[in-house]
């Protein structure tokens, strides 16, 4: 009897330890359901939103405002200019001597005073008038560089004319003779063109256009020489050697040594081309501007007042 109650005891302790663990069993499968579902959901997430991603990166990236902005910048800036001319049109100013002398050096020149002009021109006169004629005594003085005048028997003489002269344009030409040694003296001829609306001497290969056809006409008789008995020089020189002068104009030193320069005067165009003293020293060209319409860079500020109907 007491093994037969021993066995029930037994039994039904064996079945509440079950039912517990079922209870326990169950209490924790929610929060395993409900983690599971968690991270099924947090992967639905991730894919959709990679799958948002792959199909974003296949669309167009629309510009911020300042990207807009700097685009539109740059691709302006990327435009030719189409900048007008400036116009110093109305512009009158004086002109006066002025003469640099060192024992037998002399070399005359002039200088711009008294600019002014309507009330358009919003310009400073004075401003404008030191730098011209800065620019016309550094040009007109750099021929003492170019001979030796050690000798006591050294001389230089030049004089200038004013051959042009306008609100944009200042043309001189300068005349003298020079002596620095050996069996005689020579003529000495140069020029100097200022661009006063850009401060600047002005080269002939800023404001010519040099093709084949502007070498023909320099060939041609519309290319007259002042003096016929010296001959037109441009007859005996290879195409590549007359462009290589005129690339060369307007300038005194090593980098013109075929002393060429160029002048503007009413109604004429002037080219002057150095040659050996048995021929004079140099020989001036004259052509009409209207012979060189087509070979004029009209874009130079130099040529609003000064062109082919001058």
């Amino acid at each position: 009897m007491l093994k037969q109650t021993f066995v029930i005891l037994f039994l039904l302790t064996a079945l509440v330890a079950c039912n517990s663990n079922v209870e326990e069993k169950n209490a924790a499968s929610p929060e395993t359901t409900d983690s599971t579902a968690n991270t099924e959901s947090s992967n639905t997430n991730e894919t959709k939103e990679m799958e948002e991603t792959d199909a974003n990166a296949d669309k167009p990236k629309q510009p911020t405002e300042s990207q807009e902005t700097s685009t539109k910048q740059s691709t302006e800036s990327e435009k030719p200019s189409t900048k007008e001319p400036i116009s110093l049109q109305g512009m009158e100013y004086d002109v006066a001597p002025k003469q640099y002398v060192k024992g037998d050096l002399s070399v005359r020149y002039p200088l711009v005073k008294n600019m002014r002009g309507h009330s358009d021109i919003k310009i400073n006169f004075k401003d404008k008038e030191k730098k011209v004629n800065q620019l016309i005594e550094k040009h007109a003085l750099a021929i003492l560089a170019q001979y030796d005048f050690s000798s006591e028997s050294s001389y230089l003489d030049i004089d200038y004319k004013v051959t042009w002269k306008s609100g944009n344009v200042i043309s001189i030409q300068y005349k003298g003779t020079s002596y620095s040694g050996g069996a005689y003296p020579i003529n000495v001829f140069y020029t100097t063109n200022i661009d006063i609306a850009n401060e600047k001497t002005a080269r002939l290969k800023e404001f010519m256009k040099f093709d084949s056809a502007l070498l023909a006409k320099l060939r041609s008789d519309h290319f007259k020489v002042e003096d016929p008995a010296q001959g037109n020089l441009t007859l005996h020189l290879s195409d590549h050697d007359l462009l290589t002068r005129l690339q060369q104009a307007d300038t005194l030193g090593s980098s013109n040594p075929e002393q060429v320069f160029s002048s503007f005067t009413p109604g004429k165009f002037v080219i002057s081309f150095g040659v050996p003293h048995a021929r004079g020293d140099y020989m001036l060209h004259k052509i009409d501007y209207h012979h060189l319409d087509d070979h004029i860079k009209y874009e130079s500020e130099m040529w609003v007042d000064l062109g082919p109907e001058h």
